[in-house]
């Protein structure tokens, strides 16, 4: 299911809602003053890193190349998925 941002125009408060694509349109109460919140437009998450080098935030390290950080996972004892 997708996150959908939404913000209440009276309180300003900001809540994330997990909604089905075909219940979009339904309204959403805000949780601290129950007025109706607006669906905010936003942008996805970027996931994928596309370049080199980059600092690995799991492994605490820059990386170099692919073969870097499978080099690093198996000395620490690691598997690669995915």
């Amino acid at each position: 299911m997708p996150i959908y941002v939404y913000k209440c125009e009276r309180c300003q408060r900001v809540q994330e809602e997990f909604r089905r694509v075909h219940e979009i349109d339904e309204v959403v109460k805000c949780e601290v003053c129950g007025r109706e919140c607006v669906r905010q437009i936003t942008q996805p998450a970027n996931a994928y890193v596309s370049g080199y080098p980059y600092y690995d935030k799991i492994l605490g390290l820059e990386i170099s190349d692919p073969g870097h950080r499978r080099k690093v996972l198996k000395q620490q004892g690691l598997i690669e998925r995915g």
